[in-house]
């Protein structure tokens, strides 16, 4: 799908905005923006290591998603193309999860280290007592 069409869909399918990066994609960009299953999914961090300290706080798991090379074409290196393919596929993975986990979690943005290049996933279970 073209950048705005995919956009639409996100927001139409699951009320999901992708994080893009400023400055946002252009409207008229010859490229699009396609999900396809990840090449790889990897549990990361202290958690993978069994390092991970208890606390009585939430349990943090990391995970690493790959995003297969197929949706990729030769010059996403430029004017942020990337970023844009990147943050519409953690948007999609969002929207999957929201389906799949029946608001069991609240799911939200957040960048790595500020880094609006870098939005990650935050899946954080809801309260049982409302």
């Amino acid at each position: 799908m073209q950048v705005p069409e995919a956009a639409k869909f996100l927001h139409r399918s699951y009320e999901i905005t992708a994080p893009f990066p400023d400055p946002k994609p252009d409207k008229n960009a010859a490229y699009k923006l396609v999900y396809t299953r990840p090449s790889n999914i990897n549990v990361v961090g202290s958690y993978a290591l069994k390092t991970m300290l208890k606390s009585d706080g939430a349990l943090s798991v990391d995970m690493v998603v790959a995003m297969p090379a197929s949706i990729f074409q030769e010059k996403d290196y430029l004017n942020y193309r990337y970023f844009y393919k990147r943050a519409y596929y953690l948007a999609c993975i969002a929207g999957g999860l929201q389906e799949a986990l029946h608001d069991e979690f609240a799911l939200s943005f957040e960048y790595l280290n500020g880094n609006t290049l870098h939005p990650i996933l935050v899946a954080e279970p809801k309260s049982s007592k409302s």
